[in-house]
């Protein structure tokens, strides 16, 4: 039932699979383009080959087939109340039900955030390799979630985009030697992504974030209590960047 490539062992016009697609993020799992997509590269259809594109083969990319007629478990949600939907469209989840690049290492497992006796989302969702349906007929993705605009193209105008946690960036900055044109830049070339400097301090709790990949939504999360700090006076921003 787990989403496959199609073609299988697919690779773009320049020889990168759909392994390559998904590690270095040049996609996401809505079909939108990722944090590695470099706006000079042109669009997904630049690269075409085998008359599809990273889009419609990978997985990773919104595309593969799936089965057509799995269904969810019905009525099927997390602790928090959020659907096999919601997973997908947050890219909390990815096609082999493992984590999504939406979600946060600070929410802890898939498990932990099951209610008993439900399952899991690899369990219970068709997009992540679950679902109820035993059949093995396939068709395209497309068909197994629910309809939505899979094939962004870049514009002339740059998204606005946020952090991660939900905090409008500054559509121009700069700091130091560094500056982005565009709310979301990696000007120092930052193994974790784009970042910002951020509209209001108080959402973020500092000055600046990572930014959420384009067509991600974040699933809100605030520090509990707020400015919590280690008994040696370390806070949660810390643990983070210091990979604690």
């Amino acid at each position: 039932k787990t989403c496959r490539e199609e073609p299988r062992r697919w690779a773009d016009s320049e020889g990168e699979g759909c392994s390559a697609y998904g590690f270095a993020g040049f996609c996401t799992m809505l079909g939108s383009y990722g944090p590695g997509w470099e706006a000079d590269w042109g669009t997904f259809e630049t690269f075409t080959s085998e008359g599809k594109t990273a889009l419609q083969a990978c997985c990773n990319c919104g595309g593969g087939i799936v089965p057509t007629t799995c269904t969810d478990f019905a009525n099927w949600t997390d602790m928090d109340g959020d659907t096999c939907q919601k997973y997908t469209e947050s890219a909390w989840c990815n096609s082999t039900g493992g984590f999504g690049p939406g979600w946060g290492e600070e929410w802890g497992t898939f498990e932990s955030r099951t209610v008993s006796g439900k399952g899991t989302p690899a369990q219970a969702c068709c997009h992540f390799g679950g679902g109820s349906d035993p059949s093995v007929a396939l068709a395209s993705v497309g068909a197994a979630i629910p309809s939505t605009e899979l094939t962004p193209k870049p514009s002339a105008t740059p998204l606005e985009r946020k952090t991660w946690s939900g905090c409008a960036c500054k559509k121009q900055w700069s700091e130091h030697d560094l500056s982005c044109e565009h709310t979301c830049c990696n000007p120092d070339k930052d193994s974790l992504g784009d970042w910002c400097i951020v509209e209001d301090v108080a959402c973020e709790e500092q000055d600046w974030g990572y930014c959420r990949p384009p067509g991600v939504i974040a699933k809100a999360c605030v520090d509990e209590p707020k400015g919590w700090r280690d008994k040696d006076g370390e806070d949660c921003g810390t643990y983070g960047m210091d990979g604690f």
